[in-house]
């Protein structure tokens, strides 16, 4: 008799641990090897993390670290199709603060998205130039609403505004002179609702704006620019995909 309340006690256990809110869990790796991490329970398809939903896109596995308090995405590939995506109500600001582990070789590239209904409402891509340590920064906002094919882009040392250039075509170029893999994600609407990407860093660097000035930042904005009226650019969805080798999220926030 006590062999048997031991067995349904044991069985109890197993079954309370396993009703997690994670959608699927696979084995423990023990060693660390490209996109794996020792000793961690990995998960794949979804999770949440700051009470946001994240889910893999492509091959990449998920795995809450350190009392849940990180998120690290492993099992990136060279085709850059790989990454993780954040899901949530209607909101017009998306942060994250977050450090990218690049590859060993090659040219890394990192790029976001935001979705409004199912629909891609803006894009920012940061690419390694081949065999150098500069990175070129360009949005698309083409699918925004209200603009008129242009943006901005401002770039601060601290608070203090130490270059800027308007009336930028879509999709042209910043180059920024930079280990860009430390510091924080945003994108945000301005008062106006134009559509808007904020990336800081975690030290001061050289960015090459697309007139060809040079200035001393540590955080770049870019932002559509609109035409004459109101317009409405929240969305649901951020998306990320690279080929780097891994990502750690530390913080993340959405205000409505």
């Amino acid at each position: 008799m006590k062999i048997f309340v031991k067995i349904l006690f044991v069985l109890a256990v197993i079954f309370i641990v396993g009703c997690t809110d994670r959608t699927a869990v696979t084995s423990v790796e023990n060693t660390h090897t490209h996109g794996k991490f020792a000793n961690e329970i990995q998960v794949s398809m979804c999770d949440s993390f700051m009470n946001i939903q994240h889910c893999n896109l492509g091959n990449t596995t998920l795995q809450l670290q350190n009392s849940s308090t990180q998120l690290a995405v492993a099992g990136f590939s060279v085709s850059d199709s790989d990454g993780v995506k954040s899901t949530f109500g209607t909101v017009t600001t998306w942060s994250q603060s977050r450090t990218f582990y690049p590859q060993s070789s090659g040219n890394n590239i990192l790029h976001y998205y935001s979705k409004s209904g199912g629909t891609i409402n803006s894009q920012l891509t940061i690419s390694q130039i081949s065999s150098t340590d500069t990175f070129q920064i360009y949005p698309d906002f083409s699918s925004s609403s209200g603009t008129n094919g242009k943006y901005t882009v401002k770039v601060y040392l601290d608070t203090a505004l130490a270059g800027s250039q308007t009336g930028i075509d879509n999709l042209t170029r910043t180059n920024w002179w930079i280990d860009v893999y430390d510091g924080a994600g945003k994108r945000t609407n301005t008062s106006l609702g134009a559509a808007e990407w904020v990336l800081t860093s975690t030290s001061n660097s050289t960015f090459i704006l697309p007139n060809t000035t040079a200035c001393i930042g540590n955080k770049i904005v870019i932002t559509a620019e609109t035409l004459p009226g109101s317009y409405t650019n929240t969305f649901q969805e951020i998306g990320f995909t690279s080929n780097i080798d891994s990502l750690h999220i530390t913080s993340e926030t959405i205000t409505p």
